[in-house]
C-alpha cells in the first residue's frame, strides 16, 4: 500500500465531507428566487389586465358619446332651416343658448334637455342654438346668416363616462 496515496485519500474525503449539504441550500435559494419571480410576474400581469380593461371601458363610453354628438350634428344637417332659426322650435333636442349643457349631470335628465341616442340606452345628445355668429356676413346683398350650434354627447356605463362637445355652423 502506498502511504502517499492513503494520506491523499484521507484529505480528499475530509474535504468532501464539509460540502455534503451545500447543494441542497443552493437548490432551495434558487427555488425561492424562481417562486418570487413567478409571484411578481403574476401580480404585474393582473395589474396590466385591469389597466387594459379600464382603457377598453373608457374608449367604449368615449366612442358612444362621440356617436351621440355626431347623431346630433347629423340631425342639425338634416333639419329644415326654418326649424333651426327660432329658439322656440318644435325640435325637442334643440335648445336656446341659455340651457346649461356643460354640466355633465344635466345630460342624464332626459325629460328636460336631452334625447336618448339610437346607439345605446345610456347615451344621450342635446343641441343648443347659439344664434347668429358675429361677423358672419360682410356682404350687404346676401340675406343668409351663419348660425352657430353646440352639439353635446354623453355616455355613462358602470365603469366610466364621457362628455363630448362639438361645434356646428350652418348658413341659411
Amino acid at each position: 500500500m502506498n502511504p502517499g496515496k492513503t494520506l491523499m485519500s484521507l484529505l480528499t474525503n475530509k474535504k468532501n465531507s464539509h460540502q455534503e449539504g451545500s447543494i441542497v441550500i443552493v437548490a432551495l435559494v434558487l427555488l425561492v428566487l424562481v417562486t418570487l419571480m413567478g409571484v411578481s410576474i403574476t401580480q404585474i400581469t393582473s395589474v396590466e389586465m385591469r389597466i387594459a380593461g379600464n382603457e377598453r371601458d373608457y374608449k367604449r363610453v368615449f366612442y358612444l358619446a362621440e356617436a351621440a354628438a355626431m347623431e346630433a350634428l347629423q340631425r342639425l344637417e338634416n333639419a329644415d332651416p326654418q326649424d333651426l332659426k327660432t329658439s322656440t322650435t318644435a325640435l325637442e333636442w334643440l335648445h336656446d343658448s341659455s340651457t346649461d349643457l356643460e354640466d355633465k349631470d344635466n345630460m342624464k335628465n332626459t325629460d328636460s334637455i336631452s334625447t336618448e341616442s339610437a346607439f345605446d340606452q345610456d347615451t344621450y345628445f342635446a343641441v343648443t342654438a347659439r344664434g347668429i355668429t358675429g361677423g358672419s356676413s360682410l356682404s350687404v346683398t346676401t340675406s343668409s346668416r351663419l348660425y352657430s350650434f353646440d352639439a353635446y354627447g354623453y355616455s355613462e356605463k358602470q365603469r366610466g363616462r364621457a362628455h363630448i362637445v362639438g361645434g356646428y355652423k350652418r348658413r341659411f
